[in-house]
């Protein structure tokens, strides 16, 4: 079913989702390009869903947080989705069993509000002015993650972890850690790296993907 087609019929699409969401299903896949469609909240309201990727969605953080049921979802994928406009404080949804978190090019990702207390990987790429500290219910999750994987953007806003952990603790559990298009010419994001190199001490693997940046002589 093309993108336009689901546009032009979005009250069937919804319908068919609502169907599909009481059939037990465990994997939802759905793209939508590059406008954002503004996705209905039957899907957070399916029990059964282990996996859920989401591309080009708009997304109401009250539907998100007020329909949330994510009792058995293990990955959980975001990928140009928008989270709206501020809002009044949610209480956060609770995801017992998400093992998988992922967000890229999202936007307004300060207003997700989870709790994910088996976090195992997070993921976060081009997702401008995110920071730890935007999110304030998954930051004593943060402990259980032992894939990290970052990019320069992230890095840039702000990597100060100590102040998102909680007091009795002042490392992390991370034994993997990714980072992309990262520029060691910046003094401040070098030392962002190390301190962010300091509170791992499981670590055993680190992957870098560099920026090359050319110098031009004339």
């Amino acid at each position: 079913m093309g993108v336009n087609t689901i546009r032009s019929r979005s009250f069937d699409f919804d319908q068919w989702l609502r169907l599909v969401t009481c059939k037990g299903v465990e994997q939802v896949h759905l793209y939508f390009g590059h406008k954002p469609y503004q996705l209905s909240h039957y899907i957070f309201s399916c029990s059964t869903l282990k996996s859920l990727y989401l591309h080009g969605i708009a997304i109401e953080v009250s539907t998100f947080c007020l329909h949330g049921t994510f009792l058995n979802l293990t990955s959980l994928y975001f990928e140009d989705v928008n989270f709206g406009l501020t809002h009044p404080p949610y209480e956060a949804v609770e995801v017992p069993k998400l093992k998988n978190l992922s967000f890229r090019r999202c936007t307004n990702v300060l207003q997700f509000n989870i709790t994910a207390t088996n976090l195992c990987t997070l993921k976060i790429k081009y997702c401008f002015y995110c920071k730890f500290c935007n999110f304030p219910t998954l930051a004593p999750d943060l402990i259980s993650i032992r894939v990290l994987d970052l990019d320069y953007h992230f890095l840039k806003n702000e990597f100060l972890a100590i102040k998102v952990l909680p007091p009795q603790t002042a490392t992390i559990n991370v034994e993997s850690l990714k980072l992309s298009n990262f520029r060691f010419q910046d003094d401040s994001r070098t030392a962002a790296f190390v301190s962010l190199l300091r509170i791992c001490p499981k670590l055993f693997r680190l992957g870098i993907r560099l920026s090359v940046i050319r110098s031009i002589y004339l």
